[in-house]
């Protein structure tokens, strides 16, 4: 043997051979490599393909045929689909439904993965969603707000207005065309109540001119569905009670905020404006508003007084329809995303997937950016505004008022300014302004700006006339936002 291997060409045969079974042995982790170098294709291809130039689509995972749950909440899958799989799921299942809204995955009687899901239109007007600190509201909310963008990627069919006093959780969405109004500070929350209420208003008038009771049955195509999200419903009542301490205020503007709620939750489903309702407990609040709600979300609550506030019904009831009562699941972290799900008597314990940072914003790449960058706004309508305008005069308020009713035309003729002719609507009214002065305004609404900063700031402004001046913004906001033309 040992004659044998001192031949050159036989030691050669050796070496040959046992890097054969070398490879064989490490056959198995060479080709895991490979599959994750993506060398080797193996899975299937993704159900939904949305065309970006910038972010490439996340492949859905697939779920097994009996995934597994959540211990504690029977039927909570443990690890639900995102996006992609959740949109597909509805689509399928209810391809001639407008407007769907995911609600949370579960493991069904069939023992598979479903996804609970419902339909803006038509079957529920208003949810409210509560549960402890930490438990994933906000994170339930992207997932949902999402959903409806992705499948309704133009603004004239969805628009989204979210009320966020707490953090910068939802700041991503300001630069999106589906964006009608982001509040993500406290100051800026009873501005953004009475511009709800003005909309809604504003909706009211042109179904009224167009001869129809609700949205439903608007073909005008100008009225997109206004989803509202209220972050966290107490913030809400801080805010107002801040503004109510202050001297200088206009207190024919102050707002009680359940009187407000009942009012919006009521009279905004007509009107196509649905809202979704956040907070930790509504224990203690008016029961009211909460007659107005179609499906109750509840999160992890530490005790069992919490629990029909917050579903309406009892956690004996509960139970009784083969769900967990919110104060018997899971307290975040291991709960996060689980809610139970009360709508007349079905009850579902579902979790709503989690979606990181860099997931949503992925997702959100998506939507359409808003048209014109709202730094360069202001500059850009005054440039293109007609040369008359600019050289309005402005010496007195009723030498500007006269001037304006005199020689001003509804539409300014040769204007290429969307806004100026917007502006030359409101022209001739009893404050003078001029129609540059309408279109800073304007500019300044489109910007974001504080409507109280924008109030003070109008030309002859005077505080024993603060509600004229603050009226006239309001119908100013009003019109813009029916035009598209403002982004909060």
């Amino acid at each position: 043997m040992r004659e044998w291997f001192s031949h050159p060409e036989h030691m050669l045969i050796a070496l040959c051979f046992a890097l054969l079974l070398v490879g064989i042995a490490r056959f198995p982790r060479l080709l895991a490599w490979a599959y994750r170098q993506r060398w080797l294709m193996a899975g299937g291809s993704a159900v939904l393909t949305f065309v970006s130039p910038r972010v490439a689509p996340l492949a859905p995972r697939p779920v097994a045929l009996t995934p597994a749950v959540v211990p504690g909440t029977l039927t909570a899958l443990a690890s639900p689909p995102g996006v992609e799989r959740s949109i597909a799921h509805m689509r399928q299942r209810s391809p001639g439904d407008r407007y769907l809204l995911p609600l949370g995955w579960w493991r069904s009687g069939s023992e598979r993965a479903d996804l609970v899901y419902t339909a803006l239109v038509g079957e529920t007007n208003h949810v409210l969603i509560s549960g402890a600190s930490d438990c994933g509201k906000d994170t339930l909310v992207w997932w949902m707000l999402l959903s409806l963008g992705l499948v309704h990627r133009e603004p004239h069919e969805l628009r989204i207005a979210i009320l966020d006093g707490k953090g910068l959780d939802f700041q991503p969405w300001a630069n999106r065309a589906h964006t009608w109004l982001l509040a993500s500070e406290s100051e800026q929350i009873p501005d953004a109540l009475r511009a709800l209420t003005t909309e809604r208003k504003r909706r009211r008038q042109i179904l009224e001119r167009a001869g129809v009771s609700k949205w439903d049955h608007y073909l005008g195509g100008d009225l997109p569905l206004l989803v509202v999200y209220i972050s966290e419903l107490s913030l809400l009542e801080t805010a107002l009670r801040r503004e109510r301490s202050r001297r200088d205020r206009d207190r024919g503007l102050d707002i009680e905020l359940e009187g407000w709620l009942n009012d919006e939750l009521t009279s905004g489903r007509a009107f196509g404006i649905r809202y979704l309702i956040a907070m930790q407990t509504v224990s203690g609040m008016d029961m009211l508003w909460r007659s107005q709600i179609g499906v109750f979300m509840a999160g992890y609550q530490p005790d069992e007084t919490q629990v029909k506030p917050n579903t309406g019904k009892t956690a004996k009831q509960i139970g009784g329809f083969g769900a967990v009562a919110p104060n018997l699941l899971p307290p975040p972290p291991t709960g996060a995303g689980i809610f139970t799900i009360v709508s007349g008597d079905d009850c579902t314990t579902v979790r709503a997937p989690y979606l990181s940072e860099t997931e949503r914003r992925s997702w959100l790449a998506y939507l359409p950016e808003t048209a014109a960058p709202a730094e360069e706004l202001l500059s850009t309508l005054i440039a293109k505004a007609p040369a008359h305008i600019a050289r309005t005069s402005r010496v007195s308020e009723a030498a500007t008022a006269e001037k304006s009713a005199a020689h001003l035309p509804q539409k300014i003729a040769g204007s290429q300014t969307t806004f100026a002719a917007a502006a030359s609507d409101f022209a001739v009214c009893n404050l003078g302004f001029s129609p540059a002065d309408i279109a800073e305004i304007g500019a300044r609404i489109a910007r974001g700006e504080k409507k109280t900063d924008i109030v003070r700031a109008m030309r002859g402004y005077d505080t024993r006339r603060h509600r004229e001046f603050a009226g006239y913004y309001d119908m100013l906001h009003s019109e813009l936002g029916e035009r598209g033309m403002h982004q909060a």
